[in-house]
């Protein structure tokens, strides 16, 4: 492979890791503005790239390409509408909820091997097999230590009280309460 596949590929993982840590930050944007904004967002630049580096073929219409075409598309839009409601929804447990990613590669091969028929080699497997143990261990060490802290009384506030989040009607805005153990509402 080429020297500029390891540096594109190097800079995506960059990238992904700044995207991930800006989900972070974005706790109180409700989770289908940052999905629909993402994607909108990644239309608009391979649009714009495309054309600007006259790099956007467009298959003919009566090409089988469309049809792959749109279950690429259709799968990854599904990926990401799962991966942002699974963060989301994550809250303490957004760690162990990441580790899952990692098994993306190992369902390329398995799906390559079904539906392409494709043979995985020795070193695919073996990469398999390290992803799957370094999951398995970071999520069993993550949850021993959970279960640990677990038993420990904090005051922190964010155990005593739930942040929710509702929109409210046309104008978009976000309106955030709190509630307490006991049940009250606090703006």
């Amino acid at each position: 492979a080429q020297a500029w596949a390891f540096g594109a590929a190097l800079i995506a993982a960059v990238f992904a890791g700044l995207a991930y840590v800006s989900l972070r930050e974005l706790k109180g944007v409700h989770f289908h503005v940052v999905l629909n904004f993402f994607q909108g967002f990644c239309l608009f630049c391979s649009v714009v790239v495309g054309y600007a580096l006259d790099r956007f073929p467009i298959p003919p219409a009566s090409s089988v390409a469309w049809r792959y075409l749109f279950g690429v598309g259709a799968s990854a839009y599904a990926a990401e509408v799962c991966i942002t409601v699974g963060y989301a929804h994550a809250g303490k447990s957004l760690g162990q909820v990441s580790i899952l990613k990692f098994l993306s590669p190992i369902f390329s091969a398995l799906w390559g091997a079904l539906f392409l028929g494709e043979t995985p080699g020795p070193s695919q497997l073996a990469g398999s097999v390290l992803v799957l143990m370094a999951s398995a261990t970071i999520l069993y060490v993550k949850s021993a230590g959970s279960a640990g802290n677990s038993t420990k009384k904090s005051d922190a506030p964010s155990e005593a009280s739930s942040c929710s989040e509702t929109w409210s009607g046309s104008s978009g805005e976000a309106t955030t309460t709190e509630s307490s153990e006991s049940g009250e509402q606090q703006p």
